[in-house]
C-alpha cells in the first residue's frame, strides 16, 4: 500500500490568518459560511463574503481536487477563477475574503519512511532501496512562495492612503533620480575643471615670475621657496608642491623624493600639461589631485621660450567638496519637495474623484429616495419618461371622474406594462416591477444574474417566478412591508446560498397601492 498525501490548508488572509486545517485523504472537507453535512467534513468560513456551503475539497486517483457548489462569487486558484481544478503542493486557494496556502504535510514525515509492499521482495537485496528524491529544492521553492504570498498578503491589507503614499514615494524617486542625479554630476564635472584650471594658473608664468639666474648655467632655474610663499593662498589647499629642472632634477623642497615619478617622465615626453583629477576625485572624493605643468622662460633677446623645469602640484579642490556636500543636501531637499508636491496632486484628485463620484450616486438613488418628479429632472432616468406620464395622464382622468369599461382599463393597464417592459429593456442594473397581487410585471435583463427566476416570469406570481424557496418568502414579505409604509425600504433578502440587499419603492395611484419596484 502506497503513502497516502496529507494536505495542509495554511489561512494567511481573513478573519482566520494563521489557523491551519489538516485535510485526511479518507475524508470529503465542505467550506463554506454555515456548511449544513452529514456525509462530509466541515470547515467553517465566518464572513458574508462566503456562500452557506461554497465548496468542497476531496482526495481521488492520488490527488486532491476542490469543487465550487455554485457559489456567489466562485473559486480562485493562483488567482485564476476555476470551477472544479487540482490542489498541488505550493498552491494559493482565494474563497471570499480568505487566501488559504496549501503545502503537503506528508512529503518531511515520508522522506526517509518506504513501504516494503510498493515492492516485490524479489527485487529487493541488501544493498538496495528505494530511491529518494531530496526535497530541499522543493522546500525552498515553497518557502519563497510563501514569503511572497505573505507580502502579497500584508501588501492587500494596507489602507488605499498607504499604498497611494507607497506609489507616490517610487514615483518621486524615480522622476528625482532622473532629473537631478544627471544635473549634480555635470555641476561636479565643471567644478572639477574650474579647480583643474585654477591650478594652471598657478604654474603658468613660473619661469618668468620666479626665475634665477645663474652664472655657471646658460639656462634659468626656479626659487622655489619665494614661490612657495607667494602660492599658498590662491583658494587652493596645496599639501605638497615640487619643482624640477629640464633634466627633472629636483629643486625643491631639496632632498625629498616625489611619490609617482613616472607621472612626470610622461609630462617630459608629451611636454604639455597632464592631471587626474577625475580619476582621483571620482573614485574618491575627499582625495588630492595631482597637476603637472611644463615652466617656459621667455628670453629677452629672441621670441621664443625655453623650457627651464617641471612644477608639479597636489592640491585637494575645497571647495569643490564643499559644493558637492551642498547638493547632495540639496538632491534630498528637492526629492522631499517633489514627494510632497505628488501627494498633494493625487489627494487632490482623489477628493475630486470622491465627490464626483458621491454626486452619482445621489443622482443614481434619486429614484428611490425622492418623488417622479425628481426623476425627470435626470437625464440618467429618461428612459422612465414615459411611463410617469402615463402614470400623470390616469390619476389627470381619475381626478376628472373618467370612467372606463373593464375591456378599456385592461388596455391602458396592458398599455402601462408594454410601456414598462420597453423601459427595463434599456435599464442597466437588477430591476423588478411587482403589482399588488404579487405579480411580476416587469424585470431587467440583469435580474437573472442575481437571483434565481423562471425564465417564464412575466405575470407570474412570486412563489413560481422565484426559482429559491428561501427568496421566495422573503419577497412576500418585502412587498407587504412596502405597501403597507408607503416609504422607501433598504432590506437584505436571503436566499439558500446567500444574501442579497434590496432597494424598495411603492408606486401609488391616487393613494391606493398598485405596485412596487426593487433594486436588487
Amino acid at each position: 500500500m502506497g503513502r497516502s498525501s496529507i494536505m495542509k490548508l495554511k489561512c494567511l488572509r481573513g478573519p482566520l490568518e494563521g489557523r491551519e486545517f489538516a485535510l485526511d485523504p479518507g475524508r470529503t472537507y465542505v467550506l463554506g459560511r454555515e456548511p449544513r453535512v452529514e456525509e462530509a467534513e466541515a470547515i467553517e468560513l465566518p464572513s458574508l463574503t462566503v456562500s452557506i456551503e461554497h465548496a468542497d475539497i476531496h482526495f481521488e486517483n492520488g490527488s486532491w481536487l476542490i469543487q465550487d457548489r455554485n457559489s456567489r462569487n466562485g473559486i480562485r486558484l493562483n488567482r485564476k477563477k476555476i470551477h472544479q481544478g487540482d490542489l498541488r503542493s505550493g498552491d494559493e486557494l482565494d474563497i471570499g475574503e480568505f487566501r488559504f496556502f496549501l503545502e503537503d504535510d506528508s512529503a518531511i514525515e515520508s522522506l526517509n519512511e518506504w513501504d516494503v509492499q510498493d515492492y516485490p521482495e524479489s527485487e529487493l537485496t541488501p544493498t538496495q532501496r528505494p530511491p529518494q528524491t531530496p526535497l530541499v529544492s522543493k522546500r525552498n521553492e515553497e518557502e519563497s512562495k510563501g514569503v511572497s504570498s505573505k507580502l502579497r498578503s500584508l501588501y492587500d491589507k494596507l489602507e488605499f492612503q498607504i499604498k497611494l503614499f507607497i506609489g507616490m514615494l517610487l514615483v518621486a524617486s524615480a522622476v528625482h533620480w532622473l532629473i537631478v542625479s544627471p544635473f549634480i554630476e555635470e555641476a561636479g564635472r565643471r567644478l572639477f575643471n574650474e579647480s583643474v584650471d585654477l591650478a594652471r594658473q598657478v604654474t603658468e608664468n613660473l619661469g618668468q615670475q620666479y626665475a634665477k639666474p645663474m652664472a655657471e648655467r646658460s639656462y634659468h632655474l626656479i626659487d622655489c621657496e619665494r614661490f612657495r610663499k607667494d602660492r599658498l593662498s590662491d583658494g587652493l589647499s596645496i599639501p605638497n608642491i615640487y619643482l624640477f629642472d629640464a633634466d627633472a632634477n629636483i629643486l625643491c623642497p631639496l632632498g625629498s623624493r616625489m611619490v609617482g615619478a613616472n607621472f612626470l617622465d610622461k609630462v617630459k615626453t608629451e611636454n604639455r600639461l597632464l592631471h587626474n583629477c577625475f580619476d582621483s576625485l571620482i573614485n574618491d572624493p575627499s582625495a588630492s589631485c595631482r597637476l603637472v605643468n611644463p615652466v617656459y622662460y621667455q628670453l629677452d633677446n629672441e621670441n621664443s621660450s625655453k623650457l627651464v623645469g617641471f612644477a608639479v602640484v597636489d592640491f585637494v579642490p575645497d571647495h569643490v567638496h564643499r559644493a558637492m556636500q551642498k547638493f547632495q543636501s540639496l538632491r534630498w531637499q528637492t526629492w522631499l519637495l517633489s514627494l510632497l508636491c505628488l501627494l498633494g496632486f493625487a489627494f487632490l484628485v482623489r477628493s475630486w474623484v470622491q465627490s464626483a463620484l458621491k454626486g452619482l450616486t445621489d443622482q443614481v438613488y434619486l429614484l428611490f429616495t425622492g418623488t417622479a418628479q425628481k426623476v425627470d429632472s435626470l437625464p440618467s432616468f429618461a428612459a422612465f419618461d414615459p411611463l410617469v406620464e402615463e402614470i400623470n395622464r390616469l390619476i389627470a382622468k381619475i381626478n376628472q371622474g373618467v370612467s372606463s369599461e373593464t375591456r378599456l382599463q385592461d388596455q391602458e393597464a396592458s398599455f402601462l406594462q408594454s410601456i414598462l417592459q420597453q423601459v427595463l429593456v434599456l435599464e442597466e442594473r437588477a430591476i423588478m416591477a411587482i403589482d399588488r397581487d404579487n405579480n411580476i410585471i416587469g424585470m431587467s435583463a440583469y435580474v437573472p444574474d442575481i437571483i434565481p427566476v423562471q425564465d417564464d416570469h412575466l405575470n407570474l406570481h412570486l412563489s413560481e417566478a422565484i426559482a429559491d424557496p428561501h427568496l421566495q418568502g422573503e419577497l412576500l414579505s418585502f412587498t407587504n412591508e412596502l405597501s403597507s409604509s408607503g416609504d422607501v425600504i433598504d432590506k437584505p433578502l436571503s436566499l439558500s446560498d446567500r444574501v442579497v440587499h434590496a432597494r424598495g419603492m411603492p408606486i401609488y395611484l391616487d393613494d391606493v397601492y398598485v405596485a412596487s419596484l426593487i433594486l436588487f
